[in-house]
């Protein structure tokens, strides 16, 4: 392995070692960890787009999804502490992000958007190896120990975070709000969950839940905000998610006029758009799927 390679998994190593530190003094303080173990293999440098990439989504799942909560919460407490002035670390955290996304989506660049995610990781790629996109074996291995160092960095100001807070007098209520604020994250998935099992309920199985959460996650996120604690997510969720389906969002009924016609054997005319009308009569009383409402129609119809 290249003497590149080496240092580079030594600072891997680095950021390993600072992660089992934060959960270590996370527990001791709140007894709950940040992070916890991760399934995501640790990246390999002998490539370096390829280890680029892969850091970029390890160090993802540790931001955004295994620690996202507590970190926002730390991040807060940065500007208490004074630990990020520059804002640097905040910089690192949110580059993560744009990073993942533009190097593993496909993104639609007509978006003003993601025109802007593009000139940003752009910006800072040039800033590593003065280009917009790397280009060279030796530009990815330049990006790559600018990220790792940074990673570093970043776990090194948590582990300063946290040991701020053990020596403030207010940390009793700091861990409280610190608990407080993990209760009340409930991350898409639990809703996305929730949203399957309530459309089945309703009779509104087309429903597709990922597209339904993304677009209501906030506003929902936002009303259990306001919630006295101790509440039942499942509950106030369901509340919410129900409410949404019955004002928000349209009942498409799941058979057109050309079912009509190969179902009931008619030709096209009034009588298509007479058993249409019954239809939508029918399919508002209750919701249910393609079989389901044509055999309701032939019921009324005594057909």
């Amino acid at each position: 392995m290249s003497k590149v390679a080496l240092s580079l998994s030594d600072v891997m190593l680095d950021i390993i070692s600072l992660r089992k530190n934060i959960d270590r003094l996370s527990r001791n303080l709140t007894h709950r960890q940040i992070f916890g173990e991760s399934e995501f293999n640790i990246p390999n440098f002998t490539n370096s787009e390829l280890g680029f990439i892969k850091t970029v989504s390890w160090l993802y799942i540790h931001y955004y999804e295994l620690g996202k909560v507590d970190i926002n919460f730390l991040l807060l407490k940065f500007k208490i502490y004074s630990i990020d002035p520059n804002e640097e670390q905040s910089d690192h955290y949110a580059l993560v992000h744009h990073l993942r996304t533009y190097l593993q989506h496909n993104l639609d660049l007509t978006k003003q958007r993601n025109q802007k995610m593009e000139q940003y990781c752009g910006s800072w790629f040039r800033s590593v190896c003065a280009t917009s996109y790397p280009n060279t074996s030796d530009d990815w291995e330049q990006c790559l120990k600018k990220l790792l160092v940074d990673a570093r960095h970043f776990m090194d100001k948590i582990i300063i975070c946290i040991q701020n807070i053990e020596a403030d007098e207010s940390i009793d209520q700091i861990i409280k709000d610190w608990n407080f604020y993990r209760d009340r994250y409930h991350p898409p998935y639990e809703f996305e969950n929730l949203i399957s099992k309530i459309a089945g309920d309703m009779g509104r199985d087309s429903i597709d839940s990922n597209k339904l959460c993304k677009k209501f996650y906030n506003d929902w996120k936002k009303a259990l905000e306001h919630l006295n604690p101790g509440y039942i997510f499942e509950i106030e969720a369901r509340k919410l998610i129900e409410n949404t389906l019955l004002t928000e969002v349209t009942s498409v009924m799941p058979i057109t006029g050309v079912d009509i016609m190969e179902y009931f054997k008619v030709e096209p005319g009034p009588r298509v758009n007479e058993l249409l009308k019954i239809a939508k009569k029918l399919f508002d009383q209750n919701f249910c799927n393609k079989e389901e409402l044509l055999n309701n129609i032939k019921k009324h119809e005594g057909l």
